[in-house]
């Protein structure tokens, strides 16, 4: 976390491993320090998105490592730090023919992800092809980079992608 601070520089990840994707949970006393002097120390002082202080949360991944096809049950920001994303969102009605079959099941594993486990291709034409092109999506595709920040709205849809090099990128959940 020093690199945030100015401190220091970050290192790329060593080995030769293309998965790794760790996620760890920013501490509150340290993630309003993070957002200290930020559009999202404001938005988090007016409870704009909640009475309560945001949750954060740390994921870093390798260049190529992708998210399935996944829904939060929470809105939030997608605040890029090091790297690029890659992120495709599918709007809630057109996602529903995507949904697994235990979706909205509380007690199931897997209840906010899709039955396409495959990750979306990193191809300009994914969109026409099987399963996407029989379900008429209203898609977005938008690339994160450092200093950027996405607003994913919660359940629905998307993808996300680490291009290039590897990422590291904060979500600040929204208490809705």
């Amino acid at each position: 976390l020093r690199f945030w601070s100015g401190e220091d520089t970050p290192e790329p990840l060593k080995g030769t491993s293309p998965l790794a994707y760790l996620r760890g949970t920013v501490p509150l006393g340290l993630g309003s320090s993070l957002l200290a002097d930020t559009v999202f120390e404001d938005l988090n002082a007016n409870a704009a998105f909640g009475i309560d202080r945001f949750r954060m949360s740390l994921y870093t991944s390798r260049a190529g490592l992708q998210t399935n096809l996944h829904a939060d049950e929470h809105s939030g920001f997608l605040v890029q730090v090091l790297g690029v994303k890659r992120v495709v969102l599918i709007g809630r009605r057109q996602a529903r023919p995507l949904r697994c079959s235990t979706w909205g099941q509380r007690e199931a594993p897997v209840n906010r992800r899709s039955w396409f486990q495959d990750g979306i291709p990193d191809e300009k034409d994914w969109a026409s092809k099987s399963p996407f092109a029989e379900l008429a999506l209203d898609d977005q595709e938008v690339e994160v980079g450092p200093g950027q920040a996405l607003f994913i709205p919660k359940g629905v849809f998307h993808d996300v992608l680490s291009r290039g090099t590897e990422t590291l990128g904060l979500v600040l959940r929204c208490n809705d």
